[in-house]
């Protein structure tokens, strides 16, 4: 049994884990400073890993794949089926089921892919560095000031260092409660600043508003007792990985662009956008009174004035294929309204929606596939006077210059110009993405602090990320109808 004489409590610093690591020298050392670490076993063979774990009990497995060719962690488990597993995850798994497995490795953090398939495979985390290594620790391990490690001395110690390691009984508790640590950290990156233009605004983090978490999917519409708010659902940036996420019941479902992802030329984007009417189909519209999305940079088949001259046969057609099943679907779903320099409204208010994007070969002087609904300066500021004076609701896929992000080649300061220039109606709500690292909520206030804007960014790619079964977070909004 576990020491009953142990303090209920301890700082940080008493936090000392055992960790088994299979890469370099070099490796091994990094990992070996990280404040949180206090005993390394540096193994570098997959055969020496295999023995370590057969005899002795460890905190954490770190694998670095740079060091260790790749084939001999992750192989194909049947010829015929071509599966991929880890022979030494699952022997870790099965001799520790509470031991924790992180990957070390750069390309598996930069790409998508790689990070999909260590997650696959069993992996706990995916880190490039030591300071996401000792991040993810704390996060695994629930780290806390108010909380010490026990020694690794008996199974009950064990099972008090990771109490939200998933079982049969509380995986969907415990998964979920890991995740919402891990979607606050990214959150934090929204940071409170001032940015001055031709009038004083304030952009803060709206600390009245908090991101609502549903414990529950239910299939029906959210219940309103009174007619006195509309519950609002915000996603973009889904990339094609929109049936990753857990939709929470609402009144109207916001979706601003990037719903595929062109990663190359024989991408088969119409195919992503299909599979995406699908799942408004069957798991979106029957639960929605009110359904709103627009385009996205990546959207390109929807984007006449933008297809590549290499593949112009291929891409009209796919053009011509995709405004087709557009077409259907909205034919069959009255409920449901794509917007494009265009409006719509639902219980009294006006929504407009617009594509639009950043011009990233004018300002970077880098051409991209991803170039759906590019536009020059010039073009974007007479795009962005076509937004109606009385809009309530406001959706484009780039943000407004200066809420989150200083970046002119990721956010527009014509947008922000226009929408939040002194004298006109601001819209209750600004929903946007196309910016990954800035998830989360600000207000815009105006120069007398009569009306203000609440700004989403519902972008899903860097939480999908972290967390590729399930760590999507919708922005959910109650908005008051006077």
């Amino acid at each position: 049994m576990a020491n009953s004489s142990a303090p209920a409590s301890a700082p940080v610093s008493q936090w000392k884990l055992s960790v088994l690591c299979l890469a370099s020298e070099d490796k091994a050392s990094l990992i070996s400073e990280c404040s949180l670490v206090e005993r390394v076993h540096h193994v570098r063979t997959v055969a020496a890993a295999v023995q370590a774990l057969e005899k002795h009990s460890y905190h954490m497995l770190v694998v670095a794949l740079g060091t260790t060719p790749e084939d001999q962690v992750i192989q194909r488990d049947n010829i015929q089926t071509g599966n991929l597993t880890s022979p030494l995850f699952l022997l870790a798994m099965r001799r520790s089921p509470l031991m924790y497995r992180i990957v070390f490795s750069r390309t598996a953090c930069q790409s998508r892919d790689s990070f999909r398939l260590c997650i696959h495979v069993g992996a706990d985390a995916v880190v490039c560095s030591k300071e996401e290594l000792e991040s993810s620790m704390r996060g695994l391990f629930n780290i806390t000031d108010a909380v010490a490690l026990p020694t690794l001395s008996t199974q009950d110690a064990l099972l008090t260092v990771a109490p939200n390691k998933p079982t049969v009984s509380n995986e969907v508790v415990d998964n979920r409660r890991q995740r919402e640590k891990q979607l606050l950290d990214v959150a934090r990156g929204w940071k409170t600043h001032r940015f001055q233009q031709s009038h004083n605004w304030t952009v803060a983090l709206h600390q009245k508003v908090a991101r609502l978490v549903v414990t529950s999917q239910s299939s029906t519409r959210h219940p309103h007792e009174t007619n006195s708010s509309i519950r609002v659902i915000h996603v973009s940036d889904t990339h094609n990985q929109h049936r990753l996420l857990k939709i929470p019941p609402g009144d109207m479902f916001l979706h601003s662009g990037d719903i595929c992802n062109y990663k190359n030329p024989h991408t088969n984007l119409v195919e992503h956008f299909a599979d995406f009417l699908d799942w408004l189909h069957n798991e979106i519209c029957p639960r929605f009174a009110k359904v709103v999305f627009i385009a996205g940079n990546h959207d390109v088949y929807l984007d006449m004035d933008k297809l590549d001259p290499r593949y112009i046969n291929r891409n009209r057609d796919a053009h011509q294929h995709a405004q087709r099943i557009l077409q259907s679907f909205l034919e069959q779903h009255d409920n449901v309204s794509y917007l494009q320099n265009s409006t719509t409204t639902y219980r009294g208010l006006t929504i407009y929606g617009t594509p639009t994007c950043i011009c990233r070969a004018e300002c970077m002087g880098k051409r991209y596939l991803s170039n759906g609904f590019e536009l020059s300066e010039k073009e974007r500021e007479k795009l962005w006077s076509r937004i109606p004076e009385n809009v309530d609701v406001l959706l484009t896929h780039v943000p407004p210059l200066g809420f989150g992000s200083d970046d002119e080649s990721k956010a527009c300061k014509l947008l922000t110009q226009q929408v939040h220039r002194h004298g006109r109606h601001h819209p209750l709500l600004h929903v946007f993405g196309h910016n990954h690292g800035h998830y989360g909520v600000a207000q815009a206030l105006n120069e007398d602090l009569s009306s203000a804007t609440l700004l989403l960014n519902g972008c899903q790619e860097s939480l999908l990320m972290i967390d590729p079964s399930g760590g999507g977070s919708p922005l959910i909004v109650d908005l008051p109808l006077s």
